[in-house]
């Protein structure tokens, strides 16, 4: 029902943007045979195509124009933080170049992806400065690695879960984090999964983890 409803409607706005383009193509048509020897069929195909002549005009005037940009100087929050964008830097995983192993590398990615979360959410968590909200993005994206590296290899769907998060942060003697972290950190790991998982079977597969990733 609702569909034809907006079919119906799209319908009538056409009707009625056709009729008022001919309404001013045939009033300009009437006007130029009061000034002009041309007939009203004349006068309204003269208008029309001047219509289509100035509206082209018009089109390539405004693709021209450059795009708009924000006056980033009046900007209330400032440039740097105008252009902050959260992130983790690789040092927290790796100092040199042959530290950038698959393990390093997935926890990275994990842990980004869990603090761009981390970094707009309320409560408690949105009280913590910005080196803890790392610190916590870390841990639960250890945690969530370490979950995962024990199925990737056998689990034809491989998904994080809260229970699975949960265990492992016990394992690991950490503290059971409430039920909102959890999910926070499930949902970003698992949407993660979407890209990575393919990688993340390939290397459990193989046992690739302390080899360097060639990404």
């Amino acid at each position: 029902m609702q569909t034809i409803l907006v079919a119906i409607l799209i319908i009538l706005i056409l009707a009625v943007s056709l009729a008022l383009i001919l309404g001013l193509c045939i009033g300009l048509g009437w006007v130029l045979t009061l000034i002009t020897p041309f007939t009203l069929f004349e006068g309204s195909l003269l208008g029309m195509i001047a219509g289509l002549a100035v509206g082209l005009i018009w089109f390539r005037l405004l693709r021209a124009l450059p795009p708009f940009e924000p006056d980033r100087e009046n900007n209330m929050l400032g440039d740097d933080e105008y252009d902050e964008e959260p992130e983790i830097p690789e040092s927290r995983f790796w100092r040199k170049s042959e530290e950038r192993t698959w393990e390093s590398w997935f926890r990275y990615i994990l842990a980004n992806a869990i603090y761009e979360d981390v970094w707009v959410a309320g409560g408690w968590i949105g009280n913590l400065d910005e080196r803890q909200q790392m610190d916590l993005s870390i841990r639960l994206a250890t945690a969530s690695l370490e979950a995962l590296k024990k199925r990737a290899a056998q689990t034809r769907k491989l998904r994080l879960t809260p229970e699975m998060l949960r265990q492992q942060l016990v394992k690991e003697g950490q503290r059971p984090y409430e039920d909102d972290v959890l999910d926070l950190a499930v949902t970003s790991v698992n949407i993660e999964l979407t890209y990575l998982e393919d990688d993340l079977r390939e290397v459990a597969r193989n046992r690739l983890w302390d080899r360097p990733a060639m990404t």
